[in-house]
């Protein structure tokens, strides 16, 4: 039998966006507790970066900068671990580094705040379009398996992988 979901209902904005920024590549899921995640790059004053806001059921939070990049920061992904927690990765480009890079961040509720970002993808080569799963394994062991597309110079792409147990 086809799955029924009843009436859509009016669309309203979801988060109010700083100054005159753009909200791009809007990305949502929702966790156990029926809370709706959503990451979003804006681009504000020639710059761009990764923001996250969380809809409790009652209204969004404002939008935190997670990436906190000094230029660009953009085409994000986000998934939500076992616990309901929020991780993000995205492309950023770096001075020191002219190739966009993979970084990532998780949301660390001891602290209430993002972790420090960390470089996913390795090569000098660069990342790009990065994706994020979380997942808890049977035996109950927590995981984050990050993919993303690699393209060295003169040879063919490749799909790279990396895990990060807890």
């Amino acid at each position: 039998p086809a799955l029924t979901l009843g009436a859509w209902v009016a669309p309203f904005e979801s988060v109010e966006l700083q100054g005159t920024a753009e909200g791009l590549r809007p990305r949502a899921r929702r966790d156990a507790q029926g809370r709706t995640h959503l990451a979003i790059y804006q681009n504000l004053n020639g710059r761009s970066s990764v923001f996250y806001s969380l809809d409790d059921g009652r209204r969004w939070s404002a939008p935190d900068d997670v990436a906190d990049a000094p230029s660009r920061a953009w085409i994000q992904d986000l998934a939500v671990d076992a616990a309901g927690l929020p991780v993000t990765v995205w492309e950023e480009v770096r001075v020191a580094t002219p190739n966009d890079q993979i970084y990532l961040s998780r949301f660390d509720p001891a602290a209430f705040a993002w972790t420090q970002k960390e470089r996913v993808s390795t090569s000098p080569d660069g990342g790009a379009n990065g994706r994020v799963a979380a997942a808890r394994l049977p035996g109950g062991a927590d995981v984050v398996d990050v993919v993303w597309e690699e393209r060295p110079a003169g040879a063919d792409t490749k799909v790279m992988h990396r895990r990060l147990a807890a």
